[in-house]
């Protein structure tokens, strides 16, 4: 295969953000819980060429890509949750190395 007919790799600038505004979806559940969800941003990219020029859409934007984080509390309606802690771990014996 020659050089030439190689892909080349996606490139994509980082973009440093900060949020302005973040907002919780609020839902209320027939049995009285409110389950709470919001969509953040988690990584947002400019793809770039090998200049490191922006690489635009067809119709001329700059094409970005995006990562979100999704955010989900629970809260029942009388507030009171049950926590499960995990099952200790029971020590192992000794195996052949050790």
């Amino acid at each position: 295969m020659s050089q030439s007919s190689k892909p080349s790799p996606d490139k994509a600038k980082l973009l440093d953000f900060e949020a302005e505004k973040e907002e919780w979806n609020v839902y209320r559940l027939e049995d009285g819980t409110i389950v709470k969800v919001k969509a953040a941003l988690a990584n947002a990219r400019l793809r770039v060429n090998e200049k490191g020029e922006p690489i635009p859409n067809p119709d001329g934007t700059p094409q970005y890509e995006f990562q979100f984080e999704t955010k989900v509390r629970i809260l029942p309606e009388n507030r009171i949750i049950t926590v499960v802690k995990p099952p200790e771990k029971k020590p192992q014996p000794p195996g052949m190395y050790g």
